[in-house]
C-alpha cells in the first residue's frame, strides 16, 4: 500500500495548499452531509480531475492526515442501535486525536429530525471519560450519562480535506480503514469514503459532477456503524446488508487486482 499512498500524495502535491487556521469552520461544525463510497484504486484519477479547483489541508508538510477515534457507547450500543433502526435525534460520542497536529478532542455529533449534522467539542483533559470536565460536557450535550458510557470501537484511517477555491464547500476524503474492536483489528485498504460537508442539504459542485461520471452515487455510510455491524456478531444488522456486501465486493476487487491472499482462519 505504501507506494499507493506515495502516487497519491505525488498528486496532492499539484494542489495549492491551505493551512489549518484558514480552513473554513461553519460547514464543519453544523452542515448536511452528504457521503460517497468508492473503490480505493479510483482515488489517482479523481484527485487527477479535482487539482485545478480544490485546495488541499496542509499540515507540517503532511498532506495525508492520520485520525484515530475512540467510540463509547452503552453496554447495550444504544448509538449503533439508533443508527441501525433509523432514529433520529441520534448521536456519537468519542475522543477523537488528530496526530498530525498533536490535537485531541472529546466530540459529540448529533444528526438532528432534519438531517442536519452538529459537532460540539472540547480539549480532552484526562484519558478517562468520567473525568469530571467530560461528564459536564456529555450531560449537557447528549441525551446520555457519562458512567453509562463505555468504549465500543477504535477506528484509524488516512484523510484528505479539500475546500474548494470560493472556500464554502468542505469535502474530505477518507481510507484505510483500520478498526479495533475487543481483540479483534480489521483492515479495509480497497474502499475510500467522501464526504462532503455543507451548508446546503443537496449540494452542486465539480466534485459531484467528478462523481458522477464514474456512476458514484450519494449514500450512507458511518464508519462507527458498519465497524460495528462488521465485527460483533452478536448484534443485528440487517440493514447494513446491503452496504456490508458493496464493501466487501470492492475490498475482493482489490485483493484480486493486487493479488493479495488472506489467511484462511
Amino acid at each position: 500500500m505504501e507506494y499507493l499512498f506515495n502516487e497519491i500524495d505525488g498528486i496532492l502535491q499539484g494542489f495549492h495548499s491551505i493551512p489549518l487556521q484558514e480552513l473554513p469552520v461553519e460547514p464543519q461544525m453544523s452542515r448536511f452531509d452528504n457521503k460517497y463510497l468508492f473503490s480505493f484504486m479510483l482515488l489517482p484519477e479523481l484527485l487527477s480531475e479535482m487539482t485545478e479547483h480544490y485546495n488541499v489541508l496542509e499540515i507540517d508538510k503532511h498532506r495525508i492526515l492520520n485520525y484515530q477515534s475512540n467510540y463509547f457507547d452503552t453496554n447495550r450500543l444504544d448509538m449503533y442501535l439508533a443508527h441501525h433502526n433509523g432514529k433520529m435525534n441520534r448521536f456519537k460520542i468519542r475522543f477523537r486525536k488528530y496526530l498530525e497536529s498533536g490535537d485531541k478532542f472529546l466530540e459529540i455529533k448529533h444528526k438532528n429530525n432534519k438531517g442536519l449534522t452538529s459537532k460540539q467539542r472540547i480539549p480532552i483533559v484526562n484519558p478517562n471519560l468520567n473525568h469530571p470536565v467530560h461528564s459536564k460536557f456529555i450531560d449537557l450535550n447528549s441525551s446520555y450519562k457519562t458512567e453509562s458510557l463505555s468504549p465500543s470501537l477504535q477506528t484509524n484511517y488516512k484523510r484528505m480535506t479539500f475546500v474548494n477555491k470560493n472556500q464554502n464547500k468542505r469535502i474530505t476524503i477518507d481510507s484505510y480503514l483500520n478498526y479495533a474492536y475487543a481483540n479483534y483489528n480489521f483492515l479495509i485498504p480497497g474502499i475510500a469514503v467522501a464526504e462532503i460537508k455543507n451548508l446546503d442539504r443537496n449540494p452542486s459542485s465539480r466534485f459531484n459532477r467528478i462523481l458522477d461520471s464514474y456512476g458514484i452515487k450519494k449514500c450512507s455510510f458511518s464508519k462507527y456503524a458498519i465497524g460495528i455491524a462488521m465485527l460483533n456478531n452478536q448484534i443485528k444488522k440487517n440493514r447494513f446488508k446491503e452496504k456490508l456486501s458493496q464493501i466487501n465486493k470492492l475490498q475482493d476487487e482489490f485483493d484480486k487486482h493486487f493479488n493479495i491472499k488472506h489467511a484462511q482462519s
